[in-house]
């Protein structure tokens, strides 16, 4: 219920799904929001193709800087249920590459 209420929360927060997010500080404050409300849902045993967890995984695609870090982002955190359970809880432990 707590990723519902984060992810309605945040998809409506005007800009906030505009593509690209403007500054790193932005990017990490929703991360800390989003993330442990997927982790908690996931391990609750929701699947991948539950709609709320689809549109947290659609707000995480949008966090890293654009580009190379974006996509490198998706292709390690937000294929499975596995990669989305080793998404760090702090976005400032990422790996250059995959985040800002």
């Amino acid at each position: 219920m707590l990723l519902v209420e984060v992810v309605k929360g945040l998809w409506h927060a005007g800009g906030a799904i505009a593509g690209v997010f403007l500054t790193r500080a932005k990017s990490e404050e929703y991360y800390r929001y989003i993330v442990p409300a997927l982790k908690a849902e996931v391990e609750a045993g929701a699947t991948m193709q539950d709609e709320n967890v689809q549109k947290a995984i659609k707000l995480l695609e949008e966090l890293p800087a654009y580009g190379i870090q974006r996509h490198n982002f998706k292709r390690k955190y937000l294929v499975d249920r596995d990669s989305i359970l080793r998404l760090p809880d702090d976005p400032r432990k990422i790996m250059y590459g995959y985040w800002w």
